[in-house]
């Protein structure tokens, strides 16, 4: 059902584990074993939809507190892409710079 793309079996292996501590850290241990089966990755953890939680046996109070712990999850994801963005800019910014002073300084010989 959600299978980690592109990545080797050893690695996936290793996002489907995180995610199962993750659930184990909240509380949520009783979850791991239907999210094992159906090889809930990090990516596929962050995509689920409320659809998704009957067919993983999620429900009631650990439903809402799933759905509130994915929400500050997905924050805390984006918040890291967009740092990430952010840096890669500058890097591309200061390599600009660079060639520009390499490229003066050739001019000036």
């Amino acid at each position: 059902m959600y299978d980690e793309l592109d990545i080797p079996a050893v690695e996936s292996n290793y996002f489907y584990m995180q995610v199962c501590q993750w659930l184990l850290a909240l509380g949520l241990e009783q979850h791991i074993p239907k999210f094992l089966e159906l090889q809930v990755g990090g990516s596929a953890l962050l995509q689920l939809e409320s659809r998704d939680f009957k067919l993983l046996g999620v429900n009631g109070d650990d439903k809402n507190r799933l759905k509130r712990k994915l929400k500050e999850l997905k924050v805390q994801v984006e918040k890291e892409k967009r740092q990430q963005e952010k840096e890669r800019k500058e890097k591309e910014r200061l390599q600009k710079k660079a060639e520009k002073l390499a490229e003066k300084a050739s001019k000036r010989k």
